[in-house]
């Protein structure tokens, strides 16, 4: 009795790979142009003040510049927050369409906040807490009303919320953040003395600024409160 052996063929499983597709260059879209080329609405130019001492470091002409974003950080009860909401209220005082975004504080605690520091009770203020399901659509559609100003508290948690939302990486929560705003062009630092006793802000990068002040900033009496000094050279 003979046994025949048969060779089994097997085939290989797998995903199919993926067709990259090779973009061209085209050569004509390339713009080159001159500073005398380009022009800008004269309103981009006038600064918004907080008619306090922080104006100082925001600009060489002294207050906010419009048409650009600023990213504050710092340790945990650095200030960070205080900073931004005084900020918001003066220029809500002022008239200028104003917009906290709040992703750290609830209703409840926001209140609290209020009631503690009363002049950031004037602030129009969305909280992201209450848009947990649609939280991408509202955050795109507020950025979009206008706004003079717009605070974000803070950017950690909404890109965490969007991540919860939508899935993805953090690198795509990212890039759709910053999509909704300017290209980032200043950065700055919110520090606190280790006995707790000292605030203070200075810019690690600033363009619209030549001057190399760290401003202190202390919160007392239903209020913040601003001076400065001068940075020492080594």
């Amino acid at each position: 009795m003979k046994i025949q052996k048969r060779e089994m063929k097997t085939e290989r499983r797998g995903r199919p790979k993926k067709q990259v597709e090779i973009a061209t260059f085209d050569s004509t879209k390339v713009k080159l142009l001159r500073g005398n080329d380009l022009a800008f609405n004269e309103s981009l130019f006038v600064p918004l003040k907080t008619n306090t001492e922080i104006d100082l470091i925001l600009s060489t002409d002294g207050g906010l510049m419009p048409g650009i974003s600023i990213m504050i950080a710092g340790g945990p009860g650095s200030g960070k927050s205080t900073l931004v909401l005084d900020m918001l209220s003066k220029f809500t005082m002022q008239g200028l369409k104003c917009l906290l975004v709040q992703g750290e504080m609830d209703q409840i605690g926001h209140y609290k906040y209020c009631r503690r520091m009363p002049s950031f009770g004037c602030i129009q203020t969305l909280f992201l807490k209450d848009h947990m399901d649609d939280l991408k659509e509202t955050v795109e559609h507020v950025f979009n009303l206008g706004y003079d100003v717009i605070g974000v508290d803070s950017i950690a948690e909404i890109l965490d919320m969007y991540k919860d939302q939508n899935g993805g990486t953090s690198k795509q929560a990212e890039s759709w953040f910053l999509k909704l705003q300017d290209e980032t062009k200043k950065g700055s630092k919110v520090e606190r003395s280790k006995d707790g006793l000292e605030r203070s802000l200075h810019f690690e990068k600033n363009r619209d600024c030549d001057k190399d002040f760290k401003v202190f900033f202390s919160i007392y009496k239903e209020g913040v409160h601003y001076s400065f000094e001068l940075e020492k050279e080594d």
